[in-house]
């Protein structure tokens, strides 16, 4: 059962002092509880060489250079999620196969935990304990891993719809919170053995294509959606508002600065300047710093240059203000682009590689300048 915080009521207006504590946190830049323990006991990777399957390595220069791996990846392998743990110097990783790995140091070498089945697009959300869970985008179908043990979990809902996006509370981690792909919110107060309805979609026949739940306050929920653009929440469903990206907009990738959840990223097509044929085909990738209220373009698709294709991998830095972005692709050898968006300075680079995507990017948390990469590999040595 989800604790008892005591409400307080200010001005007809009425709080938990759960959600005044975190709004003392965001106010005073604190992370959650674990955050600062886990930075002080990880430490980056001491190595030159990943051992593993080849398909998880890292950079430490944005993608300039890519650490190499012991292995070349085998091909059809995408590497769906990498995750930090609360425990020093471990991660987790899951790739198309249903391959749940482990690294026990910093992402020098990687073993096989476990494995899972009848996920199309298996993601993972890590807790702020041992714990994390591996879902899928899309589909019902979820799995918890505590420790070594992986475990299969009934599935999130019975009545077709997909998970967009999955949350642990991190102030009570036995509270997990999905976002369904029809909008509505489920939640479970037993580690994810049970789900009930929370809150109801925004309308019938919404569409939600990718979601994003705060961090740092579960009830602060952005969802992008087919052809009506973006929705937030502050109320974890019970109250939606849309903000006014354009009359017709799909928002295909949705994502929240891990450090300041005031700033939400987009990806998404304006219908109506696709057809009216703009340079940019419509294509931007929006850019919010009041939670998701409003947005403004950030970057634009340039043909040749910055390329932007539906549900854009997006990957927020831990400096708010940085944007990672993917475009990868093996048709012609392509190899993949990795750019970083600066909005402080409007500055846009990047590093081009040879791998057929990326898939799925998380940072040190001790170090922030080294990033893990899970890559998608479809050709035989690359």
């Amino acid at each position: 059962m989800l604790f008892p915080w005591p409400r307080v009521r200010f001005v007809g207006i009425n709080f938990s002092m759960r959600h005044i504590a975190i709004a003392i946190a965001l106010v005073l830049g604190l992370a959650a509880p674990a955050d600062a323990e886990t930075r002080a006991h990880w430490q980056p990777p001491r190595c030159g060489v990943v051992d593993g399957d080849g398909a998880i390595s890292f950079t430490r220069d944005a993608g300039r250079t890519i650490t190499p791996t012991t292995n070349d990846p085998r091909p059809l392998q995408y590497v769906f999620g990498v995750v930090p743990q609360a425990k020093a110097n471990t991660l987790l990783a899951v790739d198309s196969r249903g391959t749940v790995q482990t690294s026990a140091d910093a992402g020098c070498s990687w073993r096989v935990l476990g494995r899972v089945t009848g996920l199309d697009v298996p993601r993972l959300t890590a807790g702020p304990g041992a714990e994390a869970y591996v879902w899928d985008q899309n589909g019902p179908a979820l799995y918890r891993v505590d420790g070594t043990a992986v475990t299969a979990l009934p599935p999130v809902d019975d009545t077709g719809a997909g998970v967009a996006a999955l949350a642990v509370d991190p102030y009570l981690p036995r509270h997990v919170r999905v976002v369904l792909t029809d909008g509505t919110v489920r939640d479970s107060h037993d580690a994810g053995r049970s789900f009930r309805t929370t809150a109801a979609p925004v309308r019938p026949d919404l569409f939600v294509y990718s979601a994003a739940i705060d961090p740092l306050n579960p009830w602060h929920i952005t969802i992008g959606t087919m052809s009506e653009g973006v929705y937030t929440t502050w109320t974890g469903g019970r109250q939606w508002r849309q903000a006014s990206l354009g009359a017709r907009v799909n928002a295909f990738s949705v994502a929240m600065s891990p450090t300041n959840p005031l700033v939400v990223w987009v990806q998404g097509i304006d219908l109506a300047e696709n057809a009216a044929g703009v340079p940019s085909e419509g294509r931007h990738i929006y850019r919010s710093t009041d939670g998701g209220r409003t947005f403004r373009v950030a970057v634009d698709h340039k043909p040749g240059q910055v390329t932007l294709v539906n549900g854009t991998l997006l990957a927020p830095g831990p400096d708010p203000n940085v944007l990672y972005f993917v475009f990868g692709t093996s048709f012609a050898n392509y190899g993949t682009d990795l750019f970083r968006y600066d909005a402080h300075r409007d500055r846009l680079s990047l590093w081009h590689n040879d791998y057929d995507g990326i898939k799925s990017i998380a940072f040190n948390p001790r170090d922030p300048r080294v990033m893990y990469l899970g890559f998608a590999v479809e050709r035989a040595g690359g």
